[in-house]
């Protein structure tokens, strides 16, 4: 070799090889245009390899992903292709294998078919969120009873679609997952006919009930106390007791209460006025107790109480009776 040329081809920032020329005639010094000829052909080159290094990658990330989706065991993912033509507007473009174990539908293509396992009561909230999602290109999300043919059993199945657009800005895919909530649901279900049974003893007993946060907020009020004091649980929802229910020189009292309740939550009893939503002053004799955290913090402050207004207004007219009474048969008796 009498004179050599060379240039590097570059796949982004690697050095993947050498491109050259080389004169084993005689020795004479390249020109400009040589080497510039040089260079665009080995750019062109690691361009290319660039590409099919990237495509390579690409169709392993692919291979890899499909593998994930399709070992999911605790969720379905499917990938949908808008077919306006369908009479649900899509086609089933993917699903993992999980769909059999999950929702109990075995290898099945045809999305319509889905549709067919929606509890009736279900199945018209679904098909019209999913012709709203069609129609606005919008994330369709809702909770839907569908029967396990397998297990003979109506599961409750979280189905969640997101849209997928092209370079255009239209919708080609929508991208989803299905998730069984069975578990979630009943014990939620659960909760609020707990919630629901407590309500009713609440609103059965004869007594006045109001439950507090531990900031003295008020979270439930029971129908004797708004038949009490004439204001509904609306509208004291989330107010404070001293804010409006409480005389104004019993405000202090009745929060050292509240105080002395977080620092040692226990039992306790006191008395004290309401004011009713139209001004007029009830005496309450209450009994307190709370519920703590699992740290042993207060976590909501109950009060019970009985309406004595009536009975100490009765004691009073009884004692200013008998003081009456005494008075006369003293002046009687000198």
């Amino acid at each position: 070799i009498k004179s050599l040329i060379m240039v590097p081809v570059h796949m982004g920032h690697e050095i993947s090889g050498f491109l050259g020329f080389d004169n084993v005639v005689a020795a004479e010094t390249w020109d400009e245009g040589a080497q510039h000829l040089l260079e665009v052909v080995a750019e062109l080159i690691g361009a290319a390899l660039q590409r099919k290094r990237d495509r390579e990658e690409l169709e392993v990330d692919a291979k890899q992903m499909d593998s994930i989706m399709r070992s999911a065991e605790h969720f379905v993912f499917y990938r949908l292709r808008v077919d306006q033509a369908e009479k649900h507007s899509a086609q089933i473009e993917f699903v993992s294998d999980s769909l059999s174990s999950i929702v109990g539908i075995e290898g099945e293509t045809d999305f319509n078919t889905w549709f067919k396992h929606v509890h009736p009561e279900d199945l018209p909230r679904l098909e019209a969120e999913n012709s709203h999602a069609a129609a606005t290109g919008s994330t369709l999300d809702l909770t839907i009873r569908m029967f396990h043919p397998r297990q003979q059993k109506w599961r409750w199945i979280r189905a969640v679609s997101n849209p997928v657009r092209n370079a255009a800005g239209a919708i080609t895919h929508y991208n989803g997952f299905l998730l069984d909530v069975t578990k979630m649901v009943e014990v939620s279900q659960a909760l609020q006919s707990e919630r629901d049974f407590a309500k009713a003893v609440m609103d059965t007993v004869g007594a006045l009930v109001v439950v507090l946060d531990r900031k003295g907020r008020i979270v439930q009020f029971n129908r004797a106390c708004e038949k009490a004091t004439g204001y509904t649980f609306n509208e004291v929802q989330g107010r404070f007791v001293w804010d409006f229910l409480l005389l104004p020189e019993e405000r202090k009292n009745v929060q050292q209460v509240f105080q002395n309740l977080k620092l040692a939550p226990s039992s306790s009893h006191f008395e004290n006025y309401w004011l009713t939503k139209h001004g007029r002053e009830i005496l309450i004799s209450w009994s307190n107790t709370s519920i703590l955290d699992e740290h042993g913090d207060l976590l909501y402050g109950i009060g019970t109480g009985i309406d004595i207004t009536d009975r100490k207004h009765a004691e009073m007219a009884i004692r200013k009776l008998s003081s009456a009474v005494e008075q006369t048969a003293n002046g009687i008796l000198i």
